[in-house]
């Protein structure tokens, strides 16, 4: 059995108009805010720094407030009870409040916790979907993707605990409503705080998915970035070689050059071409430059080709998925005068 503790008055008439005088105000001053930063008068920028957030986090916090109050007074009137003018007058106390009407029914919104405890559930199904599509569609960046698929797993099944625990508060015999003045048993959340909770739990479920996709975004663009030095750095290896390599006899490579040529089928260096290629790039083999690119998954092909006044450079294959969701980097190009 549990000690008996008073249950009491959250809300009454008069809070509910000091918080209605409150919320006004507290509108006027974000409104007052926002008009200083369209007009943009010189010198009122701490004023409407301050009118904008004193005022705009006042309001929403009135707001929400009242909305609270305003749920609590229904369930007072659905209980039997008189609405309270002031609650000093009655200690304080709900059980000192007069009955308007005789309500023999406990529990009575026990369905909240029950209907909201499903909502979980289908909620934590959404972000569960939102999670793998956001791994189908990063898959290829590995451990970084997996990673964070896992932690904003983990993360969404704040959910499903939410859900059995709303589902557990469902149970009259164990829980109560909050007018209630039955405290053997224990006080469920009432419909404001489920729902105030469900909101702030949704922000940071959004915020973890975006976060998910802008982080892995912002890796994958940071590997593009890589691959296109690293193809710079074939290009200017291999302008300069073909410059100083004219008047040498390197028929064979210069040929493939000109046709176009995978150069890491080369491997080592087989003539002078080759050789002043391989030195420019600081390798001994080319087929170790497969390597070299991020998003080719460790297999390059670096299609090379030479015309009269160009060097053209293409990075051939990056993996299927970069070319599946990232259409504008499907091929690292670069070109240069020669």
């Amino acid at each position: 059995m549990r000690k008996h503790k008073e249950v009491r008055i959250k809300y009454d008439k008069q809070s509910m108009t000091i918080l209605k005088g409150t919320a006004i105000l507290a509108t006027i001053l974000f409104v007052v805010g926002l008009i200083l930063m369209l007009i943009e008068i010189s010198g009122t920028e701490v004023i409407m720094l301050l009118a904008l957030y004193i005022g705009g986090g006042l309001a929403f916090a009135c707001y929400t407030a009242l909305v609270a109050g305003w749920l609590y007074m229904k369930r007072l009137k659905r209980y039997g009870y008189k609405i309270p003018e002031n609650k000093s007058h009655y200690d304080g106390k709900i059980e000192n409040l007069p009955k308007l009407i005789n309500v023999e029914e406990t529990s009575i919104y026990s369905l909240h916790s029950k209907w909201c405890s499903r909502a979980c559930a289908l909620i934590f199904a959404v972000f569960f979907v939102l999670d793998v599509l956001y791994f189908l569609k990063w898959k290829f960046m590995k451990d970084n993707c997996k990673s964070l698929f896992v932690l904003c797993f983990l993360f969404y099944l704040i959910w499903i605990i939410f859900a059995f625990a709303l589902k557990k508060q469902s149970n009259k015999e164990k829980y109560r409503d909050d007018v209630e003045i039955d405290t053997a048993r224990k006080e469920r959340w009432s419909l404001e705080q489920i729902l105030f909770t469900m909101i702030i739990l949704c922000l940071l479920s959004l915020f973890a998915n975006y976060t998910a996709h802008s982080m892995t975004g912002y890796i994958f663009n940071t590997m593009v970035e890589h691959d296109i030095v690293q193809a710079d750095i074939v290009l200017r290896g291999v302008a300069g070689a073909v410059r100083e390599c004219e008047a040498v006899t390197c028929e064979e490579s210069y040929t493939e050059l000109r046709e176009g040529v995978d150069i890491t089928t080369w491997g080592v260096p087989k003539d002078e071409l080759q050789i002043l290629i391989a030195e420019a790039m600081s390798i001994d083999d080319f087929s170790f430059m497969r390597d070299d690119f991020k998003v080719s998954d460790g297999d390059a092909q670096i299609y090379v080709k030479i015309t009269d006044d160009k060097v053209i450079v293409r990075l051939l294959n990056p993996i299927a998925e970069v070319s599946k969701y990232s259409k504008k980097n499907n091929e690292i190009y670069v070109e240069s005068d020669f």
